[in-house]
């Protein structure tokens, strides 16, 4: 959406963008990233996206209020075309009173001309933030019918019989384990075309205890 060549360059080069992150904005020690500083960038990442303010990435991380807001200042300043998105996303949002996914869905927010200052930033945190979970969502419902259709077309017996937020879970029958994985992998990866690669990954196990990546 924010086409930030930073952000693209780390997407491209299978970079842990967390770890990019915590590397942009944080005073590392010897410069190297510990799992607690990808901890905080994380919550970073995702609260700027979700349009968190400074009080509540402090409530999150258990740091000053300003503390929070300068992280949340350093992400912008290192990322500095995701601001100039979401600006410009609140903009039409309140011209238009809708915001889009990039597949076109749209959601309308009355409450961005309301009078009361409480309603009015929620509808402006929920229309950052829709485009993003809700492109999300709609890349992932796009990805299950197709291969919900693979598996069909090719007469397998394997289904699909979960989804949750970004993740499938395929009950695969016996002998057809691996052309499910190719299969699951391929549709996944290749049911939108953006600036950036869908990356998927995989596990597979009898149960949730026993499940290993591939």
């Amino acid at each position: 959406y924010s086409g930030d060549d930073v952000l693209i360059k780390a997407f491209e080069s299978g970079e842990d963008i967390h770890t990019r992150t915590a590397r942009e904005i944080l005073p590392l020690e010897n410069g190297v990233v510990t799992s607690n500083d990808r901890r905080t960038a994380k919550i970073v990442n995702f609260g700027v996206i979700y349009g968190m303010s400074a009080f509540s990435l402090s409530k999150e991380l258990g740091i000053t209020r300003k503390r929070a807001q300068e992280f949340i200042d350093h992400y912008f300043a290192r990322y500095p075309k995701v601001r100039i998105f979401f600006n410009d996303l609140l903009k039409n949002a309140r011209e238009n009173g809708y915001v889009e996914t990039f597949m076109g869905r749209r959601r309308y927010f009355p409450d961005l001309k309301s009078n009361n200052s409480m309603a009015r930033s929620f509808a402006e945190r929920a229309a950052i933030n829709m485009p993003l979970q809700g492109g999300a969502a709609d890349i992932m419902k796009k990805a299950m019918l197709e291969l919900r259709n693979e598996l069909l077309e090719k007469k397998l017996r394997s289904k699909i019989i979960l989804q949750v937020h970004d993740e499938i879970v395929l009950s695969a029958k016996n002998g057809e384990l691996n052309e499910v994985v190719n299969l699951t992998t391929e549709t996944l990866s290749t049911t939108c075309q953006l600036k950036v690669p869908l990356v998927t990954n995989v596990k597979t196990g009898l149960n949730w205890y026993e499940m290993n990546d591939i």
